[in-house]
């Protein structure tokens, strides 16, 4: 209830309560008390405390705003950093606590899905096993009710992306055979990881706006050159919308080796199939197209294309 979308407070209320409300209808959330209904009684609480946590990084936002000038303003931002990060683990270790505490109440929902900032506190997939005991709980009290349906709904979801994600991640040790993937070149023909079999090959996904994925492109420049006549070639996978930038890119850059792009970008299966959650992310196969390495840095897979190339011999 409220008078706009930034003026409301939430409620939790049983049959029978009647929730006693006081406070100022200009600025109800920070002003507001109840009392008779004890679901909105306890969301009151958290809601006080997530309060106190806004306040204090309003605070901290105001001594970076004095202080950003100051010569020692290196020191104030990590300081000021820390607090912050101190600040968002009390907050995540109270939600939780809160929500075990309260599992036989619907306000265990809307802890689980608070957001702290932009940010959730209680993330779905880390405390899915939290989120899953609280759907069991309310499901006993109220079978019928229609958020605990989607609480239940949305964790049988997770459970299975989960399983899913845990099933890709086994499919992508070393050892295991890469998955086969196919992408239009620069001419725009389609390219196969098969086609290379034969070499050893570090499969890159990057994208020509990230600037990561720039930084490293020097160095994959440096591993082509030394290893190319040993049966190494880059594969690059780009995650670009736009293949003009794409091609500046890999010119600019002199990356070497064969190149692909799926303007799919992140709404890609190719995603899902790497189980990549950031670029640049690097797999790194040998010449019978066996993974040997999955999102390694710059020196390992040095060491490891040293090794493998070292103990076979040319395409």
């Amino acid at each position: 209830m409220g008078t706009s979308e930034d003026n409301y407070i939430t409620l939790v209320c049983e049959q029978g309560e009647t929730p006693e409300l006081s406070g100022d209808i200009r600025s109800l959330p920070a002003t507001y008390t109840v009392k008779g209904s004890p679901g909105s009684e306890k969301l009151l609480e958290l809601h006080l405390y997530t309060l106190k946590h806004y306040e204090l990084f309003d605070s901290l936002s105001e001594i970076w705003e004095q202080g950003k000038y100051d010569k020692d303003k290196l020191a104030l931002r990590d300081s000021l950093d820390s607090i912050a990060r101190g600040v968002y683990q009390a907050q995540e270790e109270y939600v939780k606590q809160f929500v075990e505490n309260n599992m036989e109440s619907l306000t265990a929902i809307l802890a689980l899905y608070q957001v702290f900032g932009r940010i959730p506190v209680l993330d779905e997939f880390e405390y899915l096993d939290l989120y899953d005991q609280t759907a069991q709980s309310l499901k006993l009290k109220y079978p019928t009710n229609q958020h605990v349906n989607e609480l239940s709904a949305r964790v049988s979801k997770n459970k299975a992306l989960q399983k899913e994600k845990e099933e890709i991640t086994k499919r992508l040790l070393p050892g295991n055979p890469v998955p086969e993937l196919s992408l239009p070149d620069r001419e725009g023909s389609p390219v196969s990881v098969a086609d290379y079999k034969g070499y050893a090959l570090l499969l890159y996904f990057w994208s020509s706006t990230d600037p990561k994925c720039r930084k490293m492109n020097p160095e994959l420049l440096t591993l082509q050159k030394k290893y190319e006549a040993k049966g190494f070639s880059l594969f690059s996978i780009s995650l670009d919308n736009n293949p003009d930038i794409w091609e500046k890119a890999i010119t600019l850059d002199k990356l070497p080796g064969v190149h692909v792009i799926d303007q799919r970008g992140w709404s890609s299966p190719v995603i899902n199939m790497f189980n990549i959650e950031s670029i640049p992310h690097t797999i790194l196969i040998d010449k019978e197209g066996i993974i040997i390495g999955n999102n390694l840095n710059f020196e390992e897979i040095n060491t490891r294309l040293h090794e493998t190339v070292s103990a076979n011999k040319n395409p």
